[in-house]
């Protein structure tokens, strides 16, 4: 089996189709999309099997927000210790990939619009025995909005995991935006 480069694999998703059918193909799907260079949306290898650990391990997570006036405050946890190490990793790991300029998930405009809007959003991480503990926060209008709907969407990860992951839904960006 050839496995497709991380951009043609990209197109498929982007495609009219929008997401995979097999979960089966999840695993081949996430090694394609890294390609040569071992990333996939400016991240390493390493980042995208955090992410696939936690997609995978969904049904041991447990998440709750809340909005505030500036954002939103997020506890993610597990009593499973290794899921837990996951969560605190990744968050860790997404925090530096905005702080540095990176991005992900450039299929959707949700989360194409955070990182446009990254100097005008504010983390702070806080490691917990079973997780994190996470208070995001906006400068403006629409950076606010853009916290909040990026939060719902998280939940949804850890509510679906790959099976929501994979769609790489076109999630509306505020209107305020």
């Amino acid at each position: 089996m050839t496995l497709l480069s991380g951009a043609v694999v990209m197109l498929l998703l982007v495609g009219s189709l929008g997401f995979v059918h097999e979960v089966s193909a999840w695993p081949a799907m996430m090694a394609a999309m890294r390609g040569r260079n071992g990333g996939m949306d400016g991240m390493d290898g390493g980042v995208m099997d955090t992410i696939q650990h936690l997609m995978q391990n969904h049904d041991k997570i447990t998440r709750h927000y809340a909005h505030t006036s500036a954002g939103i405050t997020a506890n993610t946890t597990s009593s499973d210790p290794q899921v837990a190490g996951w969560l605190q990793q990744h968050v860790t790991e997404m925090k530096h990939l905005v702080e540095s300029g990176g991005f992900i998930r450039q299929c959707d405009p949700l989360f194409v619009s955070v990182f446009e809007h990254r100097d005008e959003i504010s983390l702070e991480v806080t490691n917990t025995t079973h997780g994190v503990s996470v208070t995001e926060q906006g400068t403006s209008p629409c950076s606010v909005a853009l916290v909040q709907a990026h939060a719902k969407v998280v939940s949804s990860f850890v509510e679906r995991g790959s099976a929501e992951a994979r769609r790489c839904n076109p999630h509306q960006v505020p209107d305020i935006c």
